[in-house]
């Protein structure tokens, strides 16, 4: 895998809008950035420290570090960022961020040295200002969501999945981009509770599934779930 497939990905993540390809003639990143974790696999146990991690291919699950009670926040897709709070706290990461696709998961990771790098190019204040932005969103996308991630039936852990496939995709059409057993596991549900999930959704005209497509027909009624 080569980080110059994914220039057009990665300079449309929202950490560098309003920068071009030059970007990446005045701060390249190589091989050393690039980091594949393998289901299960731990970002920030993989690469020994905090870091921002760009998802390039294959799905991942954020979870809490609370190692009594493994509980889900969301769900990563291919463009997102992830360990942008961390990078900047002198506390260790608060969650772990796992492979989850059957073929694991290619990040480009980005060291603190990285970013201060990408500080000093001409595209310094707009990523300054974009990452001010993305953790002011992060807060309120917290915020809203406290009172769904710390408890769950297996409907209300779809759902966290299904609206964050949305949010990343922009789309009410989607694939899940993983098995329902890779699904099922990141979820922390059994196979057979997922399929009842999904059943009941469907029994209540909230989506449709055809295999591992999913088209989302209610998403208000998909959001109830969280209240």
């Amino acid at each position: 895998m080569q980080i110059s497939d994914f220039n057009q990905l990665l300079l449309s993540n929202n950490l560098f809008a309003g920068c071009d390809a030059s970007l990446l003639e005045e701060a390249p990143f190589d091989s050393k950035n690039l980091l594949h974790l393998k289901v299960g696999d731990d970002l920030f146990s993989a690469h020994g420290s905090a870091c921002i991690g760009i998802l390039l291919s294959g799905r991942c699950a954020i979870y809490s570090a609370d190692p009594s009670k493994k509980v889900l926040m969301r769900f990563v897709f291919p463009g997102e960022a992830v360990g942008v709070a961390s990078l900047f706290s002198t506390a260790r990461p608060t969650t772990h961020i796992t492979a989850c696709n059957d073929s694991g998961a290619y990040f480009l990771v980005l060291s603190r040295d990285d970013i201060d790098s990408l500080f000093s190019t001409p595209f310094g204040d707009k990523i300054r200002n974009n990452i001010l932005s993305f953790l002011s969103n992060r807060v309120s996308f917290l915020n809203s969501r406290i009172a769904c991630i710390t408890g769950g039936s297996a409907e209300r852990k779809l759902a966290i999945f299904l609206n964050s496939a949305m949010d990343a995709t922009l789309s009410l059409e989607f694939d899940i981009g993983m098995s329902m057993k890779s699904l099922a596991n990141a979820l922390n549900i059994g196979r057979a509770s997922l399929y009842r999930a999904f059943d009941s959704l469907e029994k209540e005209k909230v989506l449709i599934r055809n295999g591992t497509s999913v088209t989302v027909i209610n998403r208000e009624h998909l959001l109830n779930i969280f209240k």
